[in-house]
């Protein structure tokens, strides 16, 4: 902005045509928002710039906590500022006309970590951010999966019960789902070669995953990497680490990530797993998994 004070003169303003596109306004906010994320004296500057978003979104959170249930958990208010961007309109659209949502998250009253006094956990909460850009007001609930852990009995949306029952399918379930998939896939080649024409059988359906089983080597994994790889941000190296998993318990990565993502989060959008790893830390996303093993056994 300062280096834009001194181009701006009004003699080179044009009325004529004039429009504001709050599109543009943020693309240009994404833009600068990445921008200082890519240095640690810009993640200083937005950390202390987004601090009395968080201060008064917890202050919120910490009031609701006082009055709810102990399995109810709290909701995170989203960002009360209106969106009138094209996207927010559309959405807007979508929920009058009743288009179904994933419910908010709800999560468990005490904090595990608090940015109001742990400025680390501000810090590691923001680059999550980096691929996806928010407002500041949008800040807080975009990241409080990192300073809450997820109440995932109370975890609802379509998606979302979906990837709770899957905490349920283990070895021997994906075996026997891959036994009759097997049985299955020889009736329609023979139905499929006895047709007139040749016709193609119908699709295998897709491998039954074990959830519990890939989410228990996904904690080992977590506890084997040295502690600086969370605390330093390092994504590349959980990336690289994850998908060399995937690759060796013979599972697609979205069969790892999902779970994964839930178990640490509640939910099944937002940051990266490697972010969301690194902004939870390695002890507490161990805590996570074993959290959602356990209100999922069988």
């Amino acid at each position: 902005m300062a280096d834009t004070v001194p181009l701006f003169d009004l003699a080179h303003v044009q009325k004529a045509g004039a429009t504001v596109s709050l599109d543009k306004l943020q693309w240009f906010h994404n833009h600068y928002w990445k921008r200082a994320l890519a240095t640690e004296a810009g993640c200083e500057e937005l950390a202390r710039t987004a601090l009395p978003f968080v201060e008064r979104a917890l202050a919120q959170f910490d009031a609701d906590a006082a009055v709810a249930g102990e399995e109810e958990g709290v909701v995170m208010a989203a960002s009360t500022a209106p969106d009138l961007s094209d996207a927010g309109a559309a959405a807007t659209a979508a929920a009058a006309t009743g288009t179904p949502v994933d419910a908010p998250v709800r999560y468990q009253r005490v904090l595990t970590r608090d940015p109001r006094r742990d400025r680390r956990a501000l810090l590691l909460a923001l680059k999550t951010t980096r691929d996806h850009p928010c407002l500041l007001s949008e800040f807080p609930a975009a990241a409080m999966f990192a300073w809450a852990r997820p109440a995932l009995s109370n975890a609802s949306g379509a998606r979302a019960r979906s990837c709770k029952e899957s905490f349920w399918v283990t070895a021997q379930d994906a075996a026997a789902a891959a036994a009759a998939a097997a049985a299955a896939a020889v009736v329609d080649a023979a139905v499929a070669a006895a047709a007139a024409g040749g016709k193609k059988g119908k699709k295998a359906a897709a491998a039954v995953v074990p959830t519990r089983e890939v989410l228990g080597e996904a904690r080992a994994l977590i506890l084997s990497l040295p502690a600086p790889v969370f605390d330093e941000f390092g994504v590349e190296t959980l990336v690289n680490e994850l998908k060399t998993l995937a690759k060796r318990l013979g599972v697609g990565l979205k069969d790892l990530y999902m779970p994964l993502r839930f178990a640490l989060s509640g939910g099944l959008a937002g940051p990266g797993v490697a972010d969301q790893l690194c902004a939870v830390g390695r002890e507490e996303a161990v805590a996570r998994i074993d959290a959602a093993l356990d209100v999922f056994r069988e």
